[in-house]
């Protein structure tokens, strides 16, 4: 379970639907079922879904975040390198829907493109829009939907992955692939990734609707990467693939 489904549904049609949300509850009665385990990202997903539908409070359950390999991640690393613009570089990873906040982001970062290079790869229904956007913005590059060598690729290219987000986060896959080819996340104090994030020093929390903070902070990152400070330190990431999945198979 990824996320609350009515609050994403919503957010991503820009208004609530009475109809669909009587949908969202009948395919409910037919998915949860008592002799099956559900696997929440995060508590925020946990309790958001309760809100929703309170008989996930009597499901079997494990609350642990998206599983990904990062042994298979760091062996990646031995192809990164490091950017010697004197901007920061920053990847925006993310489906291109209403809840993820892509366009606010880039709404925030107009202005500051002495500072700053953005790359947005994904997909989704405001894929038109944000290349419109992004067509008149020389600092930005829009590669839209890649294969995973390219994601990969552009990630060892970054300074930085950078998760904005409006709600209904629930973890994102985005992050560990981030912090574990040594790149810092930059992202909105949203759901589950907050709960993960948040006691990060190599992760910088931000606000869409707060320019000045955020022009602040992206001064403070482009010292950092002039320090050569501007890393990920593994021993602060609390993830293990292997603990995780034996969790869930002993569950």
């Amino acid at each position: 379970v990824h996320g609350p489904w009515k609050t994403e549904s919503n957010l991503d049609k820009s208004n609530k639907n009475r109809l669909r949300e009587l949908s969202i509850n009948l395919a409910y009665r037919f998915i949860l079922k008592k002799d099956v385990l559900y696997h929440f990202q995060s508590d925020y997903v946990f309790n958001s879904c309760i809100k929703e539908e309170a008989r996930f409070q009597k499901l079997k359950k494990i609350i642990i975040p998206v599983l990904l390999d990062e042994k298979k991640l760091l062996k990646k690393r031995s192809k990164s390198f490091k950017s010697h613009s004197k901007k920061i570089n920053i990847l925006v990873a993310r489906r291109l829907v209403n809840r993820t906040g892509v366009r606010e982001f880039l709404r925030l970062t107009d202005g500051l493109d002495e500072f700053l290079d953005i790359t947005i790869i994904g997909d989704g229904y405001l894929s038109d829009s944000i290349k419109e956007l992004s067509r008149y913005r020389p600092n930005v590059r829009f590669l839209g939907k890649v294969e995973d060598d390219i994601l990969y690729e552009e990630i060892t290219k970054c300074d930085l992955v950078c998760m904005p987000s409006i709600d209904a986060e629930g973890f994102g896959a985005s992050i560990l692939q981030a912090l574990f080819l040594f790149k810092p996340v930059l992202y909105t104090k949203v759901g589950g990734m907050n709960e993960f994030l948040q006691h990060n020093t190599d992760c910088f929390p931000f606000d869409l609707d707060q320019k000045n903070e955020f022009e602040c902070l992206i001064k403070k990152l482009l010292n950092l990467k002039i320090e050569r400070r501007l890393t990920v330190n593994l021993s602060a990431i609390d993830y293990s693939f292997s603990n995780n999945l034996e969790k869930i198979l002993n569950a």
